[in-house]
């Protein structure tokens, strides 16, 4: 079950984690298909491969590195229910495996709990980011 819901994790993610940026007001720095430059390094360290620029990414790497850091990590390869599973894998890109953890056992796998806990942090931060960057970001708590 866990590769097949992998799967429409990806199918969820991809569009919305396009090619390359360095967007000064991201402290995540160069990004591409969603993968910062230091989580890149990182990944590319373990795996004893050597340092290259996250613009070079493709589709492969970025898809071991998802499953590896992010979907394993996070704890989504456990959970049986698609919805849930993409929902904690969404988590861990935005958030860190780590936070996404926690807003899961928070939450007691109930999926409405774990939206209301992740809203609650994103009302939080989208002032912050609105400021830094002088605009309104639309849709991303509704």
């Amino acid at each position: 079950m866990s590769k097949e819901n992998f799967k429409v994790a990806l199918d969820f993610l991809f569009p919305s984690e396009g090619g390359y940026n360095n967007d000064k007001y991201d402290k995540g720095g160069p990004t591409n298909m969603g993968v910062t430059q230091a989580t890149y390094n990182s990944w590319r360290k373990k795996k004893g491969l050597p340092l290259n620029d996250v613009k070079n990414i493709n589709k492969d790497e970025a898809i071991d590195l998802y499953y590896e850091e992010y979907w394993k990590t996070s704890g989504a390869d456990d959970v049986n229910d698609v919805d849930m599973a993409v929902l904690l894998f969404d988590t861990a890109v935005l958030h860190g495996p780590a936070r996404a953890k926690q807003y899961y056992v928070k939450s007691g796998n109930d999926i409405n709990k774990f939206l209301n806990i992740r809203q609650k942090v994103m009302t939080v931060l989208l002032p912050v980011i609105q400021h830094k960057k002088g605009f309104m970001l639309v849709g991303i708590t509704e």
